[in-house]
């Protein structure tokens, strides 16, 4: 028998879910006629610490993303974290290597005593690219209506082909959703062109025209003359 109701069969069978985690108290008796031997022993429990990840997840990140900690995945934090990318807990996605070859391996210790009952999970993070971006112009300087050519160059591995791209003009005009567009400007000014693009996967990528669309207004031509009547004694 022992301590707690349960925790051992009269057969000699030791149940440690319904013992309690550190010592657990178990006497042994026989009996012969009226002679009675008794026997006590203790056998430590350990907490088991699971460390499985909270649910079926697939994780995902762009290469420019920022640091997370993996502990916000799993059933029990720790300490004990190994793979690509990984620094204690944290997952740089900067460091980590592009596609689903990033092993994540998490490792819990039982308590109270941390050399028993181990346990490990891995997990694959996926790590998508940020393609590069390069924004160009046909022209720089000009007259209103001027009417200037956009190019976005995508510097892309091939993954990331079907994306969408965005102007952002400046001169109070809407976004213009298109990779390679045509902009007209009708105000004189200096304009700082923006753009982004925005991969299938969701990872953004932006860019600055190298330099400003500087505008002009349209000379007006006139004639002034003196005197304004002209008579036959000029």
């Amino acid at each position: 028998g022992g301590a707690n109701s349960g925790i051992i069969s009269s057969a000699g069978l030791f149940n440690p879910a319904y013992g309690q985690v550190g010592q657990n108290l178990v006497g042994y008796t026989i009996t012969s006629g009226p002679c009675v031997a008794f026997a006590q022993s203790s056998i430590v429990v350990n907490r088991f610490i699971s460390a499985g990840f909270a649910g079926n997840q697939k994780i995902v990140y762009c290469k420019n993303d920022p640091q997370v900690n993996m502990n916000s995945f799993v059933l029990n934090p720790s300490e004990f974290w190994s793979g690509s990318g990984m620094t204690g807990s944290m997952f740089d996605p900067k460091s980590a290597a592009l596609g689903s070859n990033n092993k994540i391996v998490h490792k819990t210790l039982s308590q109270p005593n941390g050399t028993l009952c181990p346990d490990e999970s891995t997990i694959s993070v996926t790590v998508n690219e940020v393609p590069g971006l390069t924004l160009s112009a046909n022209s720089y300087t000009g007259s209103v209506p001027f009417q200037v050519k956009l190019n976005m160059d995508v510097n892309t591995t091939g993954q990331n082909t079907g994306g969408k791209g965005s102007w952002y003009i400046g001169d109070g005009s809407e976004p213009i959703g298109i990779v390679n567009t045509s902009h007209t400007f009708t105000y004189q000014g200096s304009y700082t062109v923006v753009a982004n693009y925005i991969t299938p996967e969701g990872c953004v990528a932006d860019a600055i025209l190298d330099r400003p669309i500087t505008v002009w207004e349209t000379p007006k031509v006139n004639f002034v003359y003196e005197p304004d009547e002209i008579t036959t004694a000029n």
